[in-house]
C-alpha cells in the first residue's frame, strides 16, 4: 500500500510540477487565508494578529521587480516553517474602511501596503518591532 501512495504522490508531483509539501501548504493556504475578502479583516479571519509592515525595511531591495520579504523576514514564513506555525503576508491596495475601522481592499485606488498575518503572540511582536 505504501508503494502505491508513493507511486501516487510521485505522479501528483510529475502532473502539477509541484511538491508534496508546496501542495500541503497551498491546501493549507486556501484553508485559512481568503484572498477574495473585501476587507483585510475577513481576508485573515483565521489569525489572531495582524500587523501592516513598513514596505522598505520589509522587502529585500535586491528583487527590483518583485515584493519577496528580506532574509530574516523569511524565517517566519514557509518553507522555513511548517504550514501550521508559519506566518502569511500579503500585499494588498487597500483605502481606510468607510463606515468601520480597518481596511477595505480597492485595487482601482488607495495605498499599497503589506500585511502579515500569525496566530504565535511571540512572532507578532517580533514582527511588529522589526518592521513596522
Amino acid at each position: 500500500m505504501k508503494f502505491i501512495s508513493h507511486l501516487f504522490d510521485k505522479y501528483i508531483t510529475w502532473h502539477t510540477g509541484k511538491s508534496k509539501e508546496q501542495r500541503e501548504w497551498e491546501e493549507w493556504y486556501e484553508n485559512n487565508v481568503n484572498y477574495r475578502a473585501n476587507t483585510i479583516e475577513d481576508m485573515f479571519k483565521n489569525f489572531k494578529h495582524v500587523i501592516i509592515v513598513n514596505t522598505e525595511k520589509f522587502t529585500d531591495p535586491t528583487w527590483p521587480f518583485d515584493w519577496v520579504p528580506n532574509p530574516e523576514a523569511s524565517e517566519y514564513f514557509w518553507p522555513q516553517r511548517p504550514p501550521e506555525t508559519a506566518c502569511v503576508w500579503r500585499f494588498e491596495r487597500v483605502n481606510p474602511h468607510r463606515w468601520k475601522t480597518g481596511w477595505e481592499i480597492n485595487g482601482m485606488g488607495g495605498q499599497d501596503l503589506i500585511f502579515v498575518a500569525t496566530n504565535s503572540d511571540e512572532d507578532a511582536v517580533m514582527i511588529a518591532l522589526r518592521w513596522s
